[in-house]
């Protein structure tokens, strides 16, 4: 691997593991904020299941991954 090709795999590596957890945290905190604004205009308790967590993690590696590959490949191809 010449030089350029290591620096722009660690670019890729960078881009995909912020933006997965960027968009998990996204996530994470809209899927926050609206059960808290249900539970306060709607009086049912604040409840924010595994199963919510869990699923935005999962949203947060596929449109994580898929907006870092972009971004890389447009770095890329402006680069050459």
């Amino acid at each position: 691997m010449s030089t350029s090709k290591k620096k722009w795999f660690l670019i890729f590596l960078y881009l995909v593991s912020a933006f997965v957890v960027a968009t998990s945290l996204g996530f994470i905190l809209i899927s926050s904020v609206i059960e808290f604004c249900i539970s306060i205009y709607t009086k049912r308790s604040f409840d924010f299941s595994n199963i919510d967590f869990i699923q935005c993690i999962k949203i947060g590696i596929g449109g994580g991954g898929i907006g870092a590959i972009g971004c890389w490949f447009i770095y890329y191809k402006n680069y050459k």
